[in-house]
């Protein structure tokens, strides 16, 4: 029994060791025919984006042992189709297809194919995609398969609701950033006059103040504008500007270094956050600080619209090779970017768009991603984007004066002049920047922010040749006699009300220099007896009229922003002082001067009495309309309230000289009886020239 249970277990032996050597014999072979089973993958036709109803070819490679497979069979399938249409859901849609050669295709489409690998191993198969927008998705397979199958996803949308949505954001990024300008701008208030002060000091201090403006406005272009209508207005001079304008290009990188930073995330808790403060606070400088908010929230939400439309078109063929096409050479991208920011007058807006093209994503030569746009790439569209900034102050400089278009030029010269030096350096530009590291989008900012500081302290030694220049290419030439019309009412300065005002207040002061004029010649113009000296005097009052016809619009466009309490007072103040002035004119104008008229047409004389009454009370009146301007355009509140205080005076001496006058009637005398009409109502039209100008000193009071 025991030797029968030996035997047992030594031939159990035998047949284990047997069958582990034909294991081993038969594995390898096995093994050689697995691997000589066909792989497929995706050559070509995925990850892309394609409009609606778009043809795509679907590339499938099959090798076998790692080499193509020629005359392979090829099972092409649908697998996700948007199209397709739902058996509970009635609606018109056109299914995607493959398309076959000679076939008509059903209404159902062509839901699978099979294609033949040709010598190179790769089957085609060309495919259609439906009527709606979504993800595509095709499967390919063949006999005998070893791994999975290839999957081939296709995203499909409408190219108009992409540049629409592109668009909008657009608009939305640009509305932002002037909303927090704006808001900026509004809450610093009278400050920016102050800013103003640093002008005349030297080239330094005006490249600071440049950037200071700039960085309020958030646009060197309205910087630029503004420096227009300051010369406009004889606010500056050319000399003075041209420190600003190289500071403002240093403050425009301020902006673009802000949304260079990733807080897309966060955008619309900066927009509530503004709406907080805005709708539940009254405090004017926290609803500043609101607007402010949503402002850089919406510039942020923009800029993310807009990189999620580009999106898709970054998988789109078409796109990526007009792109490539148009920044493969440096001055064709340099021209669409100074074409695009002349268009849409920001040069901040054309980075950001050239950020979200860099903030996608493509397959580089070698497998990897890079960006849609390289740093390389967008060093010109930087460039052009600081040219095409110039053409907003080209165009607010049509129709000012020389020194105004001095300006603009300087402007201009600046940029292409840099813009030369620097096409020559956009190799050196890149290289120093990649070494400053950080993402794509911050490179680009980086890359600005270095075009402008090294381009502004380059030229900052030259500001005086440059002057030189602008005025040799626009010298000054005799201009013809223009007819009367307001000097310092520049409409680009009604984006700065604090400054707006103060100019405003400079025209009304001319309007006072001449209300004075016409005051102080009233008496002189009867003793004259020279009708062409009236008529002179009385066609002054028309460049009241042409004043305040200007005057009271523009106070309309500048109380179109939201003024802070101040200037808001400060405008009505304004306001009502021009109405003064419009009114008084017209008293001298209409009441008192067509007196002349009758005064010399027949001959008629004042007794020395009546002479000496007048002189006295126009003495009164006319000192009084002096320290009424003189109190308004130096803020003398006292002087104003010395004019306010001589009222009961004047009232008591018009008495007065009214009973004397009545009693030489009494008399008889002749004089005084012939010009009685006239001598009562020069001093009504004097009394009521004092009431305007007791008016306006109350007005410098506050006592409105």
């Amino acid at each position: 029994m025991r030797r029968y249970s030996s035997l047992s277990q030594l031939t159990l032996i035998s047949v284990v060791v047997l069958l582990l050597a034909g294991t081993a014999f038969l594995l390898p072979a096995f093994a050689e025919e697995a691997a000589s089973g066909p792989k497929i993958e995706v050559q070509a036709g995925s990850g892309m984006f394609q409009l609606v109803g778009g043809e795509v070819q679907l590339e499938a490679l099959v090798t076998r042992n790692g080499k193509p497979a020629s005359g392979v069979p090829v099972m092409f399938w649908i697998v996700s189709d948007p199209a397709k249409p739902k058996k509970m859901k009635k609606e018109a849609t056109t299914p995607s297809t493959f398309l076959v050669g000679g076939v008509e295709i059903p209404e159902k489409g062509i839901r699978a194919v099979e294609w033949k690998t040709g010598a190179d191993g790769i089957a085609i198969a060309p495919y259609r995609l439906g009527s709606k927008k979504g993800t595509y998705q095709v499967q390919a397979s063949v006999e005998g398969l070893i791994g999975k199958p290839a999957l081939f996803s296709i995203n499909s949308g409408q190219l108009p609701i992409l540049i629409i949505t592109l668009l909008g954001g657009l608009g939305m990024f640009i509305f932002g950033m002037n909303l927090m300008g704006d808001s900026l701008q509004q809450w610093a208030g009278d400050k920016m006059r102050s800013i103003l002060g640093f002008f005349t000091r030297n080239r330094v201090v005006a490249l600071i103040s440049g950037i200071m403006i700039t960085f309020v406005l958030q646009s060197s272009s309205a910087c630029t504008v503004l420096l227009v209508g300051f010369v406009n207005s004889g606010l500056m001079t050319l000399a003075q500007t041209i420190g600003v304008i190289l500071g403002a290009d240093i403050g425009t990188t301020l902006t673009v270094q802000l949304i260079a930073f990733d807080v897309g995330q966060f955008a619309l808790a900066f927009v509530f956050i503004g709406f907080v403060c805005i709708f539940f606070t009254k405090n004017p400088s926290v609803n500043y600080v609101g607007r402010i908010l949503i402002g850089f929230g919406l510039l942020f939400y923009g800029l993310k619209v807009m990189g999620g439309s580009m999106k898709p078109l970054s998988k789109y063929p078409p796109f990526i090779d007009i792109l490539q096409r148009s920044t493969a050479n440096p001055f064709t991208g340099l021209l669409v970017s100074t074409i695009l920011t002349g268009i849409i007058q920001s040069s901040a807006a054309t980075i950001a768009i050239a950020l979200g093209l860099a903030m996608q994503t493509v397959v580089g030569p070698g497998g990897e991603l890079v960006p849609l746009l390289s740093l390389k790439a967008a060093i010109p569209i930087i460039y052009g984007a600081n040219i095409g900034t110039t053409i907003t102050a080209g165009l607010a400089a049509i129709g000012t004066t020389r020194d105004a278009k001095r300006v603009a030029l300087a402007h201009t010269m600046f940029k292409v002049v840099g813009v030369i030096i620097f096409m020559f350096l956009i190799g050196p530009l890149n290289g120093v920047v990649l070494k400053f590291g950080g993402s794509i989008t911050r490179q680009i900012a980086n890359a600005h922010t270095v075009f402008n500081v090294v381009m502004a302290l380059l030229f900052l030694p030259f500001t005086r040749f440059f002057g030189v220049l602008v005025m040799k290419i626009l010298p000054t030439k005799p201009e013809a006699k223009e007819a009367f019309k307001p000097k310092y009412l520049v409409s680009d300065l009604t984006r700065t009300p604090g400054i707006a005002l103060e100019q405003t207040k400079k025209e009304i002061v001319r309007m006072g220099g001449i209300a004075v004029n016409m005051s102080d010649n009233i008496i002189e113009s009867f003793k004259r007896k020279d009708s062409a000296f009236v008529d002179e005097l009385i066609a002054e009052n028309h460049k009241i009229e042409i004043l305040e016809a200007a005057i009271r619009p523009y106070l309309a466009e500048i109380g179109s922003n939201k003024l802070n309490k101040d200037n808001a007072s400060y405008a009505l103040t304004l306001l009502n002082i021009s109405n003064e002035y419009h009114e008084m004119g017209n008293t001298i104008a209409h009441d008192i001067y067509p007196l002349t008229e009758t005064f010399i047409e027949q001959n008629l004389f004042f007794s020395p009495e009546g002479w000496a009454q007048l002189q006295k009370f126009q003495d009164k009146v006319g000192g009084d309309v002096r320290d009424a301007a003189r109190a308004f355009a130096e803020n003398d509140t006292k002087l104003a309230e010395e004019v306010t205080e001589r009222k009961p005076a004047l009232v008591r001496l018009e008495k007065e000289l009214t009973k004397e006058h009545f009693e030489r009637l009494s008399k008889g005398m002749a004089e005084s009886v012939e010009t009685s009409a006239l001598h009562t109502g020069i001093m009504g039209g004097l009394r009521r020239v004092n009431s305007y100008a007791t008016n306006i000193a109350y007005a410098v009071l506050g006592q409105v």
